[in-house]
């Protein structure tokens, strides 16, 4: 493992500087996992998906299971689309499994053709998906120790570094192709799943997650891996991926 300046890991070789900036999320559930008094302060109930623009030029898809209630709090996952996509095809491929596990789907869609970290540093994405995650926690009952965030290739480089720079808010984390790590570990470890697959032709798995994962484990983060013989792809393993996501609710 490398280290930079202000306890920042650098994964895979890839350099990030000062400017990267500082990825803290300051929202934060308000529910108890029983849904009682203090959560869902909006009251929100209304299930199927909603489009949340709050006042950005791109949007935030949220996909509420038909068996929220709002008398219980439920899970949250934040879904992060890979370069060159956006929140609805993020959010497609998850959709069954929300309504099973009776999950909350969060989906934004970045600013501009990928994240802000792939574009010279941490800015405007993080604040955006801040305040999608502050809408949500206001308007629907969430549980607090049942908050994952996962992601596919830029998405997945996006999920971790969030991740481990929020573990006081994510508790799991799930990355699918990832390229590297930029992160600021707080106190709280996450338990983390990568799955990549070895024929990847666009982030090649031996400069990717073959380094990434055993950097994670020597640092103390309890990762489980998942390697597989598809290439760039957010589809293989999937189910097993939820299964692990799902065993730690």
């Amino acid at each position: 493992m490398t280290r930079t300046g202000g306890g920042k890991l650098d994964m895979a070789e890839r350099r990030i500087t000062a400017s990267a900036g500082r990825p803290r999320l300051t929202a934060r559930p308000t529910a108890r996992p029983d849904g009682g008094p203090g959560g869902g302060t909006g009251g929100g109930t209304a299930t199927g998906l909603h489009r949340l623009t709050l006042g950005r030029r791109k949007e935030s898809l949220l996909l509420v299971p038909p068996s929220y209630r709002g008398t219980r709090a439920a899970p949250l996952l934040l879904a992060l689309h890979g370069a060159g996509s956006d929140g609805s095809r993020a959010i497609d491929p998850l959709r069954g499994y929300a309504q099973a596990y009776g999950a909350v789907l969060l989906a934004p869609t970045s600013l501009g053709s990928s994240w802000d970290l792939m574009r010279g540093g941490f800015g405007p994405d993080v604040r955006f998906i801040d305040e999608a995650l502050s809408y949500v926690f206001d308007h629907y009952a969430i549980d607090s120790e049942r908050v994952a965030v996962q992601g596919f290739s830029d998405g997945a480089t996006y999920a971790l570094s969030l991740g481990l720079s929020n573990g006081d808010l994510f508790p799991a984390v799930v990355a699918l192709s990832p390229g590297y790590v930029a992160a600021e570990p707080t106190e709280a470890r996450p338990r983390i799943l990568v799955a990549h697959g070895v024929n990847d032709d666009v982030l090649p798995f031996g400069s990717t997650s073959g380094r990434i994962v055993p950097m994670l484990r020597d640092t103390g983060y309890d990762v489980t891996f998942i390697r597989h013989a598809e290439g760039h792809s957010a589809m293989p393993r999937l189910e097993e991926a939820w299964e692990w996501l799902v065993s730690g609710w």
